[in-house]
């Protein structure tokens, strides 16, 4: 930057010493460095302009890279808490899935503990029932037995009795018989005392 101000203060002093020697003749020479130096003195002012340019942009893309460093510190830092927000469900996950492990496992413990519980005693009532049907049986049996020997019992009484009263039948037979042949010629029998003496066999025809 120094050289080039530099030199457009010399082509000023030269445009200067030009307007004082405007009345001289310039040699071919001196043309050839005033065009060359007029050249370059635009050129400088070009590329001046250019490298405000340059600056101009250099400094919007500065900001635009600020800009984008601090979004991107922004996505970092969402990142970060994104990735503190999932270790942190990660563990109320994991915790609560051994929660729930644990509380399974002691269910399963506990429905083993009722299931075996439970089969103990179908055991027992199943051996209680066979007992209860074995005395059951057994008194079945017995009251059986005892039928039997009540209907033995009352078969024999029935005929003891049948005999019996056979025997008596037989005995008030001959006394009627007796009695009647005594009082013969003088026996009039209504109609219900001939009925009752139907009933034992006798008529007065006997008497």
């Amino acid at each position: 930057m120094p050289p080039k101000i530099a030199k457009t203060k010399t082509t000023k002093k030269k445009k200067g010493s030009k307007k004082k020697k405007s009345l001289k003749q310039k040699s071919p020479e001196e043309l050839d460095c005033f065009e060359q130096l007029t050249k370059a003195n635009v050129t400088n002012k070009t590329l001046l302009l250019e490298l405000g340019d340059k600056k101009n942009q250099n400094v919007k893309l500065i900001d635009k890279c600020k800009l984008q460093d601090a979004e991107m510190n922004e996505l970092k830092q969402q990142l970060i808490n994104n990735d503190i927000d999932k270790y942190s469900i990660t563990s109320d996950m994991n915790k609560q899935y051994r929660q729930l492990q644990n509380d399974m496992i002691l269910k399963i413990k506990m429905l083993e503990a009722k299931v075996c519980e439970l089969q103990n005693q179908l055991n027992i009532t199943k051996l209680a029932l066979q007992e209860s049907a074995k005395e059951h049986a057994r008194i079945i049996a017995e009251k059986d037995s005892l039928i039997e020997d009540q209907n033995v019992k009352m078969t024999y009484l029935s005929s003891e009795f049948e005999t019996m009263l056979n025997e008596t039948v037989t005995r008030m037979t001959n006394k009627l018989e007796i009695v009647t042949s005594k009082w013969k010629d003088d026996i009039h029998l209504s109609e219900i005392n001939q009925r009752r003496l139907a009933d034992f066999h006798i008529t007065t025809d006997k008497i």
